[in-house]
């Protein structure tokens, strides 16, 4: 049976809500103050574009960021934190979707749901070679993981890394590039990891992902010896709550 891609229909965005959602992007979660000062706009515009993209649910507003620490109340009333929303994502420009996915539907038509696993495979050891220029041979898991955070940020993952010098480090894209089709395709996330791991020598475990709905793709870089020591004692922590 052929693959149907479900059509979603977005509402052109503005030069004010498009820069909004551009930083947003970037910055994966942020309050109005910290968006007026990334952007160089008043509060009272960043407030008319939230706004905007409030109502169109190409945003959502929370006590707390979508990812990180807790942030610590202070005096007065609350900041709110934004992020995006997955219509929000898709609002912003995502160019070659419609090619890259006629193309993947094209191979599973016409040489079976294998062909997928082997172009992700294919175009993932291309992006381990490159990824690989950018990250030291020496060095700890974490420095290394923070280089490779550095070189995803530059192709559009809006990538970081936990500052943590511990053997656990944490991993988040607050942009997925490949998100409409991965998706569809899930073979396309599974290489992406596996060559993240590769590249880093280490045991990639994803706990969250853009393309089933979370609103960012988190993952925990380890080698597989301390992530199971990690694992032990996140559950004796549980217990003792």
């Amino acid at each position: 049976m052929p693959y149907l891609r479900k059509t979603i229909v977005v509402e052109f965005l503005t030069p004010g809500p498009r820069r909004v959602v551009a930083a947003l992007l970037d910055m994966g979660a942020a309050t109005a103050s910290e968006l007026a000062s990334e952007l160089e706009l008043t509060p009272a515009a960043i407030r008319h574009h939230l706004d905007w993209l409030l109502s169109k649910n190409y945003v959502l507003a929370a006590e707390q960021p979508a990812f990180g620490p807790r942030i610590s109340p202070g005096r007065g009333r609350p900041s709110r934190y934004f992020s995006l929303t997955a219509s929000g994502r898709q609002a912003f420009e995502q160019r070659y979707d419609d090619l890259a996915h006629a193309a993947l539907t094209w191979a599973v038509e016409t040489h079976g749901k294998t062909a997928i696993k082997q172009i992700a495979e294919i175009q993932m050891r291309n992006q381990r070679a490159k990824w690989e220029l950018g990250v030291s041979s020496s060095g700890t898991l974490a420095e290394r993981t923070r280089e490779l955070a550095n070189v995803l940020d530059r192709d559009g993952y809006a990538a970081s890394a936990g500052e943590t010098n511990g053997p656990v480090v944490q991993l988040s894209f607050h942009r997925c590039p490949v998100e409409s089709v991965a998706k569809e395709f899930p073979e396309i996330c599974e290489a992406e990891m596996c060559a993240i791991g590769e590249t880093l020598g280490a045991h990639v475990t994803r706990i969250a992902t853009i393309a089933t709905g979370a609103d960012i793709c988190t993952a925990i870089v380890a080698k597989p010896e301390d992530l199971q020591k990690h694992l032990k004692t996140s559950k004796v922590k549980e217990g003792a709550v």
